[in-house]
């Protein structure tokens, strides 16, 4: 928490244009993973789901707001002092932070499913899973599934089936008779097309769901 508090201030103080926010934060979102994945070993899902959209939000925030002029583009030298001061609370939290939970991190950086339904009365219903294929196995799977389908490869039927399997397979008990689905994808599964995945041989999900995409919750 610290790590984040220290990343979002930083991330405050940045003028010029959205673009910048955007590039300084890209790759600085583990600390929102890492206190995602933790929360969901801790059985504390809400909370897992917040920090995952939190990191979301900014991250989209900043892309809508990238060629927008900042009118505070320039730093007075107490603003860049502070500036620095905060570059380097961020790099200790992040050292405390590796150090402090080594064990955890691992699975703390598996991809987790959140899937939001309508529960008793209609107030919604939070289940989390988290999928058994690691974020670099899932990145390349569908990539390759991207490949075999603009080559029209015979192959990409059977990677489709193995996709869902992967992507949605821990959900399908929870996801059962759903025919209405908005779908946010992070990281690898923004290329994922959702539509084309496999349920079962030679079915494709857009038959049997209707498909939104959106960026965020």
């Amino acid at each position: 928490e610290q790590a984040v508090a220290v990343i979002e201030e930083l991330r405050a103080t940045l003028a010029g244009p959205g673009e910048l926010r955007q590039l300084f934060l890209e790759n600085k979102l583990d600390p929102y993973r890492l206190l995602s994945g933790l929360c969901l070993s801790l059985g504390r899902s809400e909370e897992a789901l917040a920090w995952s959209e939190r990191a979301r939000a900014r991250l989209l925030s900043d892309m809508l707001a990238a060629g927008r002029v900042d009118p505070d583009a320039t730093l007075t030298a107490e603003e860049r002092a502070r500036q620095e001061e905060l570059r380097r609370e961020l790099a200790e939290a992040g050292r405390l932070a590796r150090a402090e939970a080594p064990a955890a991190e691992a699975e703390a950086r598996r991809a987790r499913l959140f899937v939001v339904t309508r529960g008793a009365g209609g107030a919604p219903r939070l289940s989390a899973f988290t999928l058994p294929t690691p974020p670099a196995e899932l990145r390349r799977l569908v990539r390759a599934f991207r490949s075999a389908l603009e080559s029209r490869d015979l192959e990409a039927a059977g990677q489709a089936e193995r996709l869902h399997a992967a992507v949605l397979g821990p959900a399908r008990e929870v996801l059962a008779g759903t025919t209405d689905w908005t779908v946010a994808p992070d990281g690898p599964l923004w290329e994922l097309p959702f539509q084309a995945l496999a349920p079962a041989r030679g079915r494709f999900l857009a038959e049997d769901r209707a498909l939104t995409l959106a960026p965020s919750l």
